[in-house]
């Protein structure tokens, strides 16, 4: 049986928050294809352009910190957008994708199972 990860802290409210522009839409707050129109905004931060992250955090793995699904117009389904996770300081490298948030079985890049995208963990 394996352990999930503890990738939640105890207390939030003593937690560290730093603001991070939106990888998704690139800080602009507006949709990053433009499908619907110039003015719609970005569905990831909301068209604020930033979004708050629990520190410590790293650049998203299975993104690679751009924000979007890997071959898909749809936020990444690890960071929602924000191209960054929180990681804690004891957090090694996923065993599973070796740290590249990709699940080493799938064909259309689906997150890793393991660390759920992240490429760390956490015991």
């Amino acid at each position: 049986m394996t352990q999930e990860p503890k990738f939640a802290i105890s207390d939030p409210q003593s937690a560290i928050w730093q603001a991070v522009p939106c990888a998704y839409c690139q800080g602009t707050g507006r949709d990053r294809w433009e499908l619907l129109s110039p003015l719609s905004l970005c569905s990831a931060c909301g068209g604020r352009g930033s979004q708050l992250v629990q520190a410590p955090y790293r650049t998203c793995a299975h993104c690679a910190g751009d924000g979007a699904h890997p071959h898909l117009r749809v936020t990444c389904t690890t960071c929602h957008g924000l191209g960054v996770v929180y990681v804690p300081a004891d957090a090694v490298p996923c065993g599973r994708c070796d740290g590249r948030g990709v699940d080493p079985q799938s064909e259309i890049d689906l997150a890793c199972l393991l660390c759920g995208g992240s490429g760390w963990w956490s015991a």
